[in-house]
């Protein structure tokens, strides 16, 4: 295996997990991942709550803005928001005299179980990696939502597999970068006069992404293995599900799963954002030249 590879799984194994536990607290913010919050009453934030990966519970005060992502907001008994409520992909659930002096704001799709599609990428990007992600039910609505978007964006998907294929170290660099930048861009519009409004556009962006990104990988494992099978002839969408199909059974496997999980996070979003969302072509020659010995007369480079 390259080395390379093997010191950025290494060093995603080493900070994802760190990030799944980061908290910051105090009077000023409360900034947290992977983990829900509770303000007690009596309690006061005289700046921001931020929760990305967990639900927020509210029973104090807070002076700004209290937002969730991929989690719900629950303003209870005597919770006063002086700013903003806003859950991205979640619900904001208020209880008896909660005040909101702002604008909440819910950004849900449908009846959609989110959390369960852990396996495409669309909920929780800090989830632990040492169980098995998801159901079988989720692993299902990735194949159907898999088949839109190969039907949506083919060309798309084709551009984010041939990233992925051609460098996969730094496709998953790029996406373990981009993981990592994600916590301080949500709270840089959090304390910005003009971010809030941004911010379910944001992760709506990160959650397509992601999902693009699983898509991706299931077309070339698809491939791969109607390859194994000679089968004959077969289209996008074909190989895309059944290598969505087969991705998902692995990622439900305890442990082994979830070690699965996050390699094909980091390497289906990196390729997402090396490509541009497979708009930018990436070329193959930098990657196979790496590692080759030009002979010239007379002299030997390596």
């Amino acid at each position: 295996m390259d080395k390379r590879l093997i010191m950025v799984l290494l060093g995603a194994l080493i900070i994802l997990p760190l990030l799944a536990g980061f908290t910051v607290g105090g009077d000023d913010n409360i900034v947290t991942i992977g983990k829900d919050v509770t303000l007690e009453a009596n309690s006061f934030v005289t700046n921001n709550v931020v929760v990305i990966g967990g639900s927020a519970t509210i029973r104090g005060q807070v002076q700004e803005n209290v937002v969730a992502v991929f989690g719900n907001i629950y303003l209870e008994q005597g919770a006063v928001v002086r700013g903003d409520a806003v859950a991205v992909f979640g619900s904001v659930i208020r209880q008896g005299d909660s005040q909101v002096y702002g604008e909440s704001v819910s950004v849900d799709i449908g009846s959609l179980n989110w959390r369960d599609l852990r396996f495409s990428g669309v909920t929780r990007p800090f989830q632990g990696a040492w169980r098995g992600s998801g159901s079988i039910w989720g692993v299902l609505w990735v194949v159907l939502l898999g088949l839109i978007v190969m039907w949506v964006a083919p060309r798309a998907v084709e551009g984010v597999a041939s990233a992925a294929t051609t460098d996969p170290v730094k496709a998953i660099l790029y996406g373990l970068l981009s993981y990592v930048a994600l916590v301080p861009l949500t709270i840089v519009m959090v304390i910005s006069l003009l971010g809030i409004p941004l911010i379910p556009f944001f992760w709506l962006a990160v959650a397509v992404g992601r999902l693009v990104g699983q898509v991706a990988l299931g077309l070339v494992a698809g491939r791969y293995i109607l390859r194994q099978a000679s089968s004959g002839g077969h289209n996008q969408a074909a190989a895309a599900a059944i290598g969505l199909l087969a991705l998902g059974v692995i990622t439900l496997i305890p442990v082994a799963g979830g070690f699965a999980s996050l390699f094909y996070s980091l390497l289906g979003f990196g390729a997402v954002v090396w490509s541009r969302f497979g708009r930018r072509p990436v070329s193959p020659v930098a990657a196979s030249q790496r590692g080759t010995v030009v002979v010239e007369e007379g002299n030997t480079n390596v």
